[in-house]
Formats: structure tokens, C-alpha cells, sequence
């Protein structure tokens, strides 16, 4: 048998010496050695069931106000919903400090062990990491929290503001399991210390984020589930002021968010809002006839207000003015503090303490001046009580007010001096809408009939619950039911004469079909209609202010560009379609129904009977505007409404009045479009011989 090299069994031995060393000295830079002790346990227990001493203990100098009765409403919904377990919506006003009351619970729910795993759910992925960024920077800076929680905040100081370091990371030789990442903090592992925070879990998520499922393992083996959720402000303008992110937030804390925790353990949360608009998530989460398992609550900056309207709208005036001119606010400033008594008589501030010590006076006074400022945010972001965006607040017309606007015709009459008919026909799997108008040269234009196929029974409706449906009139599949949907529509509207006065009678110039839904069985039915040639096929396009405008793209043969319409050159076997900006046709048509009837460019409703249009016209009313600028230019974006009213005839108008420019109908100040020769007056019997 072959010997041993003594050299080699010599080298052996001494690369196991020098690789013990240096895990003896890598373990030794990892180790953070013993946890230091608590300064003042006394102090540290008086916080375990009381958020609000907490608070007051370890935060009270980021709160530079006093708390007011609704900030220690908010502390003891949260304390109830951690301690004891329940659901809880507040509407609270903008500046109230909800974010930091909302991001600090988490932290006493885990520091304490009354919730191993705390969620925070914000708006956005985005708004979560900032979340998480202000509950992570306490543990590290803030000193009285190292005293009296030195098992949280040593481990988590160590790091020395490398998170990598959270793998290796050892307490006497053992592993700590401390991790942080941008959205998540896992507190240190120290069952020797037997402290209740250990392996405590905070994530913070965007409500849009995936929340099905959500569970950690801790070093001990056992599996955890969310205890709870802490929800701060989960929705952003944008998605407040759109009827489907609203849904979509709805349906998330309605379905994935409640089956967060154990299936044998009900879910504690609580939502701290501001109420953005009629609809959104926050005003139907308040709503308790809507959702009466939040148990909601709205709640005012300014609880009444002043009584003395003159004085303040005097006082509006004056502060305004300054703000325009980039003054100080002294001569407002003067009549407000000789006048207070008087101007405050009868208002009530829900936090006296909330104004701006530079330039008011009185939290009241700071609640008048944002109303002056702008009464639409004061009424939404301050007072949860956002108004309608009907009318006053967009500068366009109420419902009640369209349908106003009436021709004194008959239903189904197309009126003297007509020159053009269009129609327009939007495509659903359920049902299809349709409008019929008739034009003069001008652009004044009449609302001669409109419905629905399948032809409804009542006069009041919404497509989602329909009864008599395409399913319910036609047979064989979806496509076919709407094929035999569509060919009752062209005959219903092409497939006759409309009376005119005296004998004379009308054939439609122009349907336009929505393609919108199903574009390859749209433009089957137009091709293959005895009515194709008075069909086309449309499609909706929105371009905002930052978005080319048609009438900048480079002119290409074949194509046709009018009034923010394009006809793009049609491929081989196809017809030629049209794009519709509906941003600029959908402010159009709002501004021919606030043109006075019977004056040039109005538009009106037939009839004599407004009531016979208030459906009608909420269809005209589902959508608000924003005006927005870029590129040089400003554009309203129209968007629908976060409570998803039916808007089917408003898109009928829109496009008959596309039609309408189509045909070569213009209105003064307009940009114009080829026009045709004026349309002969013929009756049907001749149209379809001549066919």
C-alpha cells in the first residue's frame, strides 16, 4: 500500500486551518453579537394595547399639530381593526395625515405581535415602495425606537443600509432570517429572546398587485397568511375619474382582498380615503346601502360653513384677486380679522388646527380659501363631497338641459330645408343602438328618431340587465344572432322612406356601423348588405393633446382626411372605413346641444316632451371632460364615469354628426370638407328600382 506524501497531507491540514479561520472571521464580521437591552420597558408596555400612546411615545415629532377628535377616530379604528378584528371605511380629508397614521399601524400591529403579517395596500406599486420606504426609515434613525425595541431595530441597523447583508447576517451564531427588499420587511428571527415581533412581516402592495394566495413561511416552518390590511387612499385620480379601474378596485378589495387571512379567521381591514368623484371606489366603499361591510363613514375639513355669504364672497374676491397678481393676501387678510367674528358665525372646522400659520388665521378661514381657490376640489378633496361634473363644473349642459332642447317635430319627421339623413348604428353582443339625424348645410341638425334592436319594452333601461336580448330574438351562436341583429337595423333604417313635410320623403345618405366590437363581422355585413353602398365602418380613436392631430399626418394617395375624421386608403377586398376622433366630436356635438334651437348649428330632439328623453340624455351625459394641453394645442379627453352609466347614444350622435361632415355638411369657423352637390328629394319606390 502506497504511502502518504507527508507534504501533502502537511498542505491538506493547513488549508482546513486557514478555511476554519476564515469562517471563524467571516462569522465574526456577520455576527452582530447580543441584542442590546430595553431602556425603559415601562415606557415600551404602555403602547402594546394603545395605538394612540404609541403614536404620541415614539412619533409625536412628525405630527407638528395637534390631533383633533376625528385624527383619534381614525387612531382607534385602526387599533380596533388590528386588536379586535373588523371592517372599516373613513372618508377623510386631503393634508388630514392619513398615510402616516395608515404606515405607522403597521408598524405597531407587528412590533407588538398583534399581526405576525401586516399589509399595506396603496393605489400604486410605486406609492407602496414609497410606503414602505417611510415605515423602514424610523427603525433606522429613529433613537427611542432603538431603546425600547433594540430586537427590531438592532439587527435592522446592522445592515448599515445594505440589504444584501440580510442573507448572512448572524445573532450569537445564529441566523437572524432579517430581510428587506423594496417591498417587504421580514423582521430578525430571535426565538431565544422570545419577543413577539419575531419573524414579524410587513408588505406593502399596489392594489392593483397580485393578492390571491399571499403567504410567507417562517424559519420555524409554519406557513402565515395575512392577518390583516391596512388600506391608505387605493385609488389615483385617473382611476377614480374611470368607471372600469373603479370596478376593477372594487372587485379587488371585494373578492381577492377578502380571502386574504385564514379561511376560518374573518378579514380585519380598514380604508382611509378621500372621496374624488361621484362613483369612484372611495364614495361607493362609504356608501352603506352599497357596501354596508365597511360600515363607512365621509367625514368634512369644514363640518358647516359660514352663514355670512356676502362677507365671504367679498373676501373671495379680494383673495383671489391677490393670488392673480402674486400679492400678499393683506387687504383679505385686514377684512377677515376685523370681520372674523362675523365671518365665522355658524362654521365649524372638524380640525381647528389645520391652516397655514404664514397667511391664515383660522382653520375655517384655510377651508374658505381653498374654496375660493377652487370650489370643485374644496367640495371633493376637502369636504368628500364631490359635486356632479355635469354642467357648471364642465362647462357643458345637464342631462335635464339636453333633454330640453326639443324640435317641436313629430318622432320619425324629417324636417324642411334637410339636405342630409345619417345614421349611425353601435355594435353590442347584446343589443345594438341606433340614432337617425337629418342636417341642414349649416350643421343645424335634428334628432329624428332613435332605439334599440332588440326593441326594449319599457322606456327606462341599462344594456347590462336587458331582458330582450339578441339571445333572447335570435337563434344560433353570437355571430349570427348579431348578423341577424344587424340586417334588421339596415332594413329598420335603410330599408324604408322617412316622411318630409307633404308628400315628400327621405332615403338615408350615410349609416355609419360601429366596428369597434367586432371589426372582421362588421365589415362582412357592410360588404355583403343589399344597403353596402350606403354603409361604412367606423372606429372610435381618442387623441389627446399629446397625440398628432389627423390633420398633421403626411398626406398619402388614397387617403381622405376631414374634420378630425380619416379615411385611411382601403386594403384589397376591403371597404373604406373611417376614424373618428372622438375627443373633438364628442365636445362638438355637447356644443350644437347648447346652441339655442332653431339658431345655426343647434341640435335638437324631437318631440315636445323632454321627459321623453331622460334616458336619452343620460346617455349623453355618462362621459366628463378634461381639458389637457401639448404639443402646442389644448383638447378636451373625454372619459366615462366612475359609477359606468350607458353611454350607447351619445356614441350614435357622435357618429351621425361624423356622417354628417362625411357628406359635406360644415359649420362655420370649422375647418371644411369636399362638398357635394345638394341631395335630391326622392321617394323610396324609385331608390329601389333604380338599385
Amino acid at each position: 500500500m502506497a504511502k502518504a506524501n507527508p507534504k501533502a497531507t502537511a498542505y491538506e491540514k493547513h488549508k482546513g486551518r486557514t478555511a476554519a479561520l476564515q469562517r471563524k472571521k467571516s462569522a465574526a464580521g456577520r455576527d452582530i453579537g447580543s441584542i442590546p437591552d430595553i431602556v425603559d420597558i415601562a415606557r415600551r408596555e404602555a403602547c402594546r394595547f394603545c395605538f394612540r400612546t404609541y403614536l404620541e411615545t415614539y412619533h409625536a415629532h412628525l405630527f407638528f399639530r395637534p390631533f383633533s377628535k376625528l385624527h383619534y377616530d381614525l387612531i382607534g379604528a385602526i387599533q380596533y381593526a388590528i386588536l379586535v378584528g373588523r371592517m372599516k371605511a373613513l372618508a377623510v380629508f386631503r393634508s388630514f395625515g392619513k398615510s402616516t397614521i395608515m404606515e405607522f399601524g403597521t408598524l405597531w400591529a407587528t412590533k407588538y405581535g398583534h399581526w405576525r403579517y401586516a399589509l399595506l395596500i396603496a393605489a400604486t406599486a410605486d406609492i407602496a415602495v414609497q410606503n414602505l420606504d417611510n415605515i423602514l426609515m424610523p427603525l433606522l434613525h429613529n433613537d427611542l425606537l432603538l431603546e425600547d425595541f433594540p430586537e427590531i431595530c438592532f439587527p435592522l441597523r446592522a445592515l448599515e443600509g445594505t440589504p444584501q447583508k440580510a442573507a448572512g447576517q448572524l445573532c450569537e451564531g445564529k441566523q437572524t432570517h432579517v430581510k428587506v427588499k423594496k417591498d417587504s420587511i421580514r423582521f430578525p428571527w430571535l426565538p431565544d429572546l422570545d419577543v413577539p415581533s419575531n419573524g414579524g412581516y410587513i408588505h406593502t402592495i399596489g392594489v392593483g398587485g397580485a393578492m390571491r394566495g399571499m403567504n410567507i413561511t417562517l424559519p420555524s416552518g409554519e406557513r402565515v397568511r395575512p392577518d390583516g390590511a391596512l388600506c391608505d387612499d387605493v385609488q389615483t385620480r385617473e382611476s377614480a375619474m374611470s368607471a372600469r379601474k373603479s370596478d376593477v378596485v372594487e372587485m379587488t378589495l371585494d373578492r381577492d382582498m377578502a380571502y386574504l387571512c385564514d379561511a376560518a379567521e374573518s378579514l380585519s381591514a380598514l380604508l382611509a380615503c378621500t372621496i374624488v368623484a361621484q362613483g369612484d371606489v372611495a364614495d361607493r366603499v362609504t356608501d352603506r346601502t352599497k357596501h354596508p361591510e365597511w360600515a363607512g363613514e365621509r367625514h368634512k375639513m369644514l363640518i358647516t360653513l359660514p352663514e355670512n355669504e356676502a362677507l365671504w364672497e367679498q373676501y373671495s374676491d379680494m383673495w383671489r384677486a391677490e393670488l392673480a397678481d402674486s400679492a400678499s393676501h393683506d387687504v383679505s387678510m385686514a377684512l377677515y380679522v376685523e370681520n372674523r367674528v362675523a365671518m365665522d358665525l355658524g362654521g365649524e372646522a372638524s380640525w381647528k388646527e389645520l391652516f397655514n400659520r404664514k397667511d391664515e388665521i383660522s382653520a375655517i378661514q384655510h377651508g374658505m380659501n381653498l374654496k375660493a381657490k377652487n370650489e370643485g376640489a374644496f367640495w371633493s378633496e376637502a369636504q368628500n363631497m364631490p359635486p356632479s361634473d355635469e354642467g357648471v363644473s364642465t362647462g357643458l349642459l345637464t342631462a335635464d338641459e339636453i333633454a330640453g332642447q326639443l324640435s317641436m317635430h313629430k318622432r320619425g319627421l324629417i324636417p324642411a330645408e334637410t339636405t342630409h339623413i345619417t345614421g349611425y348604428i353601435d355594435v353590442h353582443d347584446d343589443l345594438l343602438y341606433w340614432v337617425v339625424c337629418a342636417w341642414q348645410d349649416d350643421f343645424t341638425g335634428f334628432v329624428v328618431d332613435y332605439g334599440t334592436l332588440p326593441k326594449q319594452k319599457g322606456r327606462h333601461f341599462v344594456k347590462r340587465t336587458a331582458r330582450t336580448t339578441m339571445k333572447t330574438e335570435y337563434s344560433g351562436g353570437e355571430e349570427a344572432q348579431v348578423r341577424q341583429g344587424l340586417n334588421a337595423a339596415a332594413d329598420l333604417l335603410l330599408g324604408r322612406e322617412w316622411a318630409g313635410h307633404g308628400d315628400t320623403a327621405y332615403l338615408i345618405d350615410l349609416c355609419i356601423v360601429d366596428g369597434g366590437w367586432r371589426a372582421d363581422l362588421v365589415r362582412e355585413f357592410c360588404r355583403s348588405s343589399e344597403y353596402g353602398t350606403k354603409l361604412m365602418v367606423s372606429f372610435g380613436k381618442g387623441i389627446g393633446a399629446g397625440k398628432k392631430p389627423f390633420d398633421e399626418y403626411v398626406k398619402k394617395k388614397g387617403v381622405k382626411t376631414g374634420l378630425h375624421w380619416r379615411q385611411p386608403k382601403p386594403q384589397p377586398g376591403h371597404r373604406r372605413h373611417t376614424t373618428i376622433d372622438t375627443n373633438y366630436w364628442k365636445t362638438f356635438v355637447h356644443m350644437r346641444f347648447a346652441t339655442t334651437p332653431g339658431t345655426t348649428g343647434s341640435l335638437t330632439l324631437y318631440g315636445k316632451r323632454a321627459d321623453m328623453h331622460a334616458q336619452f340624455s343620460d346617455h349623453m351625459v355618462a362621459e366628463y371632460r378634461v381639458q389637457t394641453e401639448g404639443r402646442d394645442r389644448r383638447v378636451d379627453e373625454w372619459f366615462p364615469r366612475a359609477d359606468h352609466r350607458d353611454n350607447h347614444w351619445f356614441d350614435c350622435i357622435v357618429g351621425c354628426a361624423v356622417g354628417a361632415s362625411i357628406l359635406g355638411v360644415h359649420l362655420a369657423g370649422t375647418s371644411k370638407a369636399s362638398k357635394p352637390g345638394k341631395r335630391k328629394r326622392i321617394r323610396y319606390s324609385d331608390a329601389k328600382r333604380n338599385r
